[in-house]
């Protein structure tokens, strides 16, 4: 089995509102995750995969 590494932010605001996005691949409502690229942190992969994700 491959191993695989990834990390996923739940965002709230100050109005207790999740931000949830669709699956890449299905029509599945999700928090924003995404593998960990080799050159970065969790937590940049988080920042990532929000900040590419935030543009609604």
């Amino acid at each position: 089995m491959k191993e695989w590494h990834g990390a996923a932010a739940v965002c709230i605001d100050e109005n207790n509102k999740v931000l949830m996005v669709k699956g890449q691949n299905s029509n599945a409502w999700t928090v924003p995750s995404g593998g960990i690229e080799e050159y970065e942190t969790p937590k940049e992969c988080c920042v990532r995969e929000v900040d590419g994700r935030d543009r609604v």
